[in-house]
């Protein structure tokens, strides 16, 4: 039987669905979810945020912040990557520039000209790809992207972990999803925790919605696993870069490059853009907040990126690299509150 919590994650809203003709001559059924405010009598009051979420990218992560994206009028999309939900795989060489014709494919369907970005974690490759190639979707009155807890490469952090893991053979990343699996059937899941940083905190609600927040999560983890995951194994390979003979990220392979060419790009479309990075205090993927990895990352957009780039970051106190948009923290506010000065 039917339960209160399966009619919420059955909203057509969370589960929606194209196609595209991709550039690898194939079509490609994507997976997506719009939620939030909407008023499509009047489109231009909505504020859309595109979201790019960490390694398990499901789209049905940041759902219960449906009431609160109402109450500030923001529209939010968020995407099922290749291998997730409903998405199709592709190939792992193809899949951030495939990725890149998903988003501006779906914008054009919905006919939304101009959008806010946030990404959590791997996402942040997703998300400066995008803008990358496509800076003329941003506000042209306020250019916003957030970016918490960003996905770094080893080699420039000082995370112990993340180096052995990073030495692992690819046959080992490349069975990233099985792993999950045993380790939701053993009760003892770090990828459920993580996805858990997406629902607000104790703190964030109180009552009746606290209870109604904690009863419903478990039920949107259980309905993620029971569709496709195998998408987290191409996430791993692609994020550490043991994607074929390439770093699999595009046609740039780390920020450091890019960066340059963002500044060149965002110009030559007139935008400037303002950019919010949230660290977690502690942090095991990327270092904590002020140490190499956070420290590298900054320099990167201070020394190449000042006079387009209005820089900004801050340490999130208390979180971790999971939880940095943790309704508890300031973080998920600052991105609300910063977006919806777009109007």
């Amino acid at each position: 039987m039917a339960t209160e919590v399966d009619a919420f994650v059955d909203d057509p809203r969370f589960n929606q669905n194209f196609e595209l003709l991709s550039s690898l001559g194939s079509t490609i059924k994507v997976t997506y979810a719009d939620y939030g405010y909407r008023n499509e009598a009047h489109p231009e009051e909505e504020t859309v945020l595109l979201w790019f979420g960490p390694m398990m990218a499901s789209r049905l992560i940041g759902i219960l912040r449906d009431k609160a994206a109402r109450q500030d009028k923001i529209r939010i999309i968020a995407i099922d990557r290749p291998g997730m939900g409903g998405t199709d795989a592709v190939p792992g060489e193809s899949r951030i520039r495939i990725c890149r014709e998903v988003v501006i494919a779906l914008l054009d369907k919905l006919s939304i000209q101009h959008v806010c970005l946030a990404a959590h974690s791997g996402g942040t490759v997703y998300a400066l790809d995008t803008l990358l190639h496509h800076p003329g979707i941003l506000s042209p009155s306020r250019p916003y992207l957030a970016l918490g807890a960003p996905w770094l490469l080893p080699k420039h952090t000082s995370s112990t972990a993340m180096a052995m893991i990073q030495r692992l053979p690819t046959s080992v990343v490349g069975n990233t999803h099985q792993l999950m699996k045993v380790m939701r059937q053993l009760g003892g899941s770090s990828i459920a925790s993580s996805l858990a940083s997406s629902t607000p905190s104790r703190t964030a609600e109180t009552g009746d919605e606290l209870q109604i927040i904690q009863k419903m999560w478990p039920s949107i983890v259980n309905r993620m696993h029971s569709e496709n995951t195998e998408g987290v194994s191409a996430e791993a390979l692609l994020l550490l870069q043991k994607v074929g003979n390439g770093s699999g990220w595009d046609d740039w392979g780390d920020y450091d490059l890019l960066i340059p060419r963002l500044v060149q790009s965002l110009r030559a479309a007139n935008r400037g853009l303002r950019l919010e990075i949230f660290y977690a205090e502690k942090d095991w993927m990327i270092g904590d907040a002020g140490s190499r990895g956070p420290a590298w990352f900054d320099g990167c957009w201070t020394t190449q990126a000042a006079e387009v780039v209005d820089h900004h970051s801050r340490v999130v106190a208390g979180a971790d690299h999971d939880t940095v948009w943790d309704l508890q923290w300031d973080a998920t506010r600052t991105l609300f509150e910063s977006i919806r000065a777009v109007r």
